[in-house]
């Protein structure tokens, strides 16, 4: 009887090492044929999974050739995991386990190459790293350079290597809406706090108020919707923009009765970028302070934009929908945390 993939059950067609299913890329090995796959990791980086509540659990896989169920091995410490048949005693990977497997085995090779340095030698490759990160202050290109000193924010470190189509999607969507809506879009699709309704409040997200306005918004859901697009199902950050954008702007309706018209997107990117806070912990804002590039945690942006938010709102300053501002990014935090909580984010893939 063949072996077919465990997935999507197509027959696993054996290439130059192992088993290897034509439409997923997965690869069904041996312990001497994984060697020949990743030559710089060993099976040393593996371990069975022990945690039953790991994400690993949630996608249970029967054994290509004895159909026994699959057991999940973690790869080193990632929250990334391979399958392991006790029958056959082969690994099921993915395409992208393999890149991880690839990726710890380099980490762990840096970390033995310090280790066996001298004391002298790690005190010079320190200053060597110290010097090399002087100079201009941040390894940007002069195009993100410009953005940060022009006070825009360049994120960095986002975790995920895959294409952000539906944020360029949706982007080129708000764009389109602006030009077709013409000079009467505001009034037209606008949502209008004494008769606000979820279907105004819903195409306010696709009305703005000048080409200026339409460039921010835009810069901001680029800057921050491929980080969220790395950890979702993708038609989420749609749902994400269009649920809790017509939140944000109903709230702010409420808040503001006396306000003639509210519309724009910056209450759903204002989502995108709280959801993008939560779902890329280890991700770096640069940003220009006092002619200098300063890099900060991006939960430490996040905190300093809700305080702002929260500043401007109770000063009442007027011309910008503060309040959307500061609901889009709650929601869209509350969001994110609930993404992590349900272990519904998509596993980043390595570039």
């Amino acid at each position: 009887m063949s072996a077919r993939c465990p997935d999507d059950g197509q027959e696993l067609v054996t290439q130059s090492v192992a088993p290897e299913c034509p439409r997923c890329g997965g690869v069904w090995a041996a312990a001497d044929e994984f060697a020949a796959l990743t030559p710089k990791a060993g099976t040393h980086l593996l371990a069975p999974e022990t945690r039953t509540d790991a994400a690993a659990f949630k996608k249970p896989r029967a054994c290509p050739e004895c159909a026994a169920p699959l057991a999940p091995w973690r790869i080193g410490k990632l929250d990334a995991w391979a399958d392991r048949c006790p029958s056959c005693e082969r690994f099921w990977f993915e395409k992208q386990d393999l890149r991880s497997l690839e990726m710890v085995a380099k980490r762990q090779a840096v970390q033995q190459a310090y280790q066996s340095f001298t004391p002298e030698e790690r005190k010079e490759l320190a200053r060597d790293l110290a010097q090399a990160s002087e100079g201009d202050g941040y390894p940007l290109s002069p195009i993100h350079a410009t953005l940060a000193h022009l006070g825009l924010p360049v994120i960095r470190r986002t975790q995920g290597s895959r294409t952000p189509v539906v944020t360029w999607m949706l982007a080129l969507g708000l764009a389109v809406a602006y030009f077709v809506g013409g000079a009467t879009q505001v009034n037209d699709w606008g949502l209008h706090p004494a008769n606000a309704t979820l279907a105004d409040a819903f195409s306010a997200n696709f009305a703005h108020f000048g080409v200026l306005h339409l460039v921010g918004n835009l810069y901001f859901l680029l800057a921050f919707g491929d980080g969220v697009e790395q950890r979702l199902w993708r038609p989420l950050v749609l749902v994400m923009f269009a649920v809790l954008g017509t939140a944000s702007l109903m709230l702010d309706a409420f808040a503001q009765p006396e306000v003639e018209v509210i519309a724009g997107a910056s209450g759903g990117i204002a989502a995108i970028m709280g959801a993008c806070v939560v779902l890329q912990p280890q991700a770096q804002v640069v940003m220009a302070i006092a002619e200098r590039a300063v890099k900060v945690p991006i939960w430490g942006w996040g905190l300093a934009e809700l305080g702002l938010q929260t500043l401007m709102a109770m000063l009442g300053v007027p011309g910008t929908a503060w309040i959307a501002h500061l609901a889009g990014m709650i929601l869209g935090g509350l969001a994110g945390a609930l993404v992590r909580a349900a272990k519904l984010e998509i596993k980043p893939q390595p570039a």
